[in-house]
């Protein structure tokens, strides 16, 4: 059996390659889907029935959604597993004020690493001798984990998702979205309008040039914090389809970027990273609630317009009239890392 301890939804999206993967090996897999901490409850909104739902199919898959009061619950499950259980993969080793946190007892863990941050190993609520290692999204992140062992990279397991993406649904006049929350407490109100304005000026655009937009929001959790969507301020009615929650394998993030003609990451996302090796079209858009430091560690080498100064909207132009013409290679990176741990 193979565990894997899933605390938000972008946890899912880098495990769901290693889960078809064991079940291809003939693995059970067993997938706890935990709502236990004060804040960013990601799973808060999601009902145990909607996440069995994913996985209804297989029946190799036992899903478990374990809530605040339900740690004894959870280790009752564990120890009934324990003898079964080969590898634990979480992603998650400390999040934030956690009520409590899912044993692993002696079972030997494998860490799926958070792009720059090391943090989450140094903090790490699972001693270090049950990690077997930490897998990297990027090699180009390795420095972030210098003096840190068994840190690993295997290539991009994210992209493995496209394998199980329907690659005939691609349409001319679709355009993706993936949100990029505002912080709130750090905006002025003045602030806050220039934003709104940009995003409906985007959304009027987008229409006007036949487009039907595809919004992901962006799942921060309950309860809501000093952040908000820009469509709890910008005219969400010109959208034809938001996805409040990501019930759908792989995530709608693979599936709506690789068949869309068109992709907008508005100021600095990590996202952007994924849609790039999914579609020839893409681009940021930058608003004067741009954080400089990060597009400049992160961004500078991609295409980006100044959406501040009209020539940004001016050559805007240019990606509503181009066409997404990317095809990819799927990768077959789960198969190396369960090769290493099983």
């Amino acid at each position: 059996m193979v565990a894997f301890y899933v605390f938000g939804i972008i946890d899912l999206q880098d495990m769901f390659p290693l889960i078809m993967e064991a079940l291809k090996q003939n693995k059970k897999c067993w997938i706890c889907f935990f709502d236990c901490t004060k804040v960013k409850r990601q799973f808060y909104h999601y009902k145990s029935e909607e996440l069995e739902q994913l996985f209804s199919e297989h029946d190799s898959v036992i899903v478990d959604l374990f809530r605040p009061d339900d740690k004894a619950e959870h280790e009752e499950r564990f120890n009934s597993f324990r003898s079964e259980i080969e590898t634990i993969f979480v992603q998650n080793l400390s999040p934030k004020k956690p009520l409590w946190y899912p044993t692993v007892a002696d079972r030997n863990v494998v860490h799926l690493a958070f792009w720059d941050e090391s943090k989450h190993l140094t903090e790490s609520r699972i001693p270090r001798n049950n990690i077997l290692f930490s897998v990297l999204k990027r090699e180009e992140d390795r420095p972030y984990y210098k003096g840190l062992a068994n840190i690993k990279h295997f290539g991009d397991l994210r992209l493995e998702n496209l394998k199980y993406v329907p690659r005939n649904r691609r349409t001319t006049n679709s355009c993706f979205i993936p949100e990029t929350y505002l912080r709130t407490s750090s905006m002025s109100k003045d602030q806050l309008k220039s934003e709104t304005n940009f995003y409906n000026k985007l959304f009027d655009r987008l229409l006007d040039s036949g487009y039907k937009i595809n919004w992901k929001k962006r799942e921060k959790g309950y309860p809501k914090q000093k952040w908000a969507s820009p469509l709890d301020f910008a005219d969400s009615s010109k959208i034809e389809n938001i996805v409040d929650k990501d019930l759908h394998l792989p995530s709608s993030i693979f599936s709506l970027s690789y068949n869309s003609n068109l992709c907008i990451v508005v100021n600095d996302s990590f996202v952007y990273y994924d849609l790039i090796k999914l579609n020839s079209n893409c681009v940021i858009l930058t608003t004067a609630n741009v954080r400089k430091y990060k597009m400049d560690e992160f961004f500078n080498d991609y295409k980006i317009l100044d959406m501040t100064e009209e020539s940004g909207w001016d050559r805007f132009q240019s990606y509503l009239e181009a066409e997404n013409k990317k095809e990819v290679q799927t990768p077959t990176v789960a198969k190396e890392i369960l090769k290493e741990c099983l």
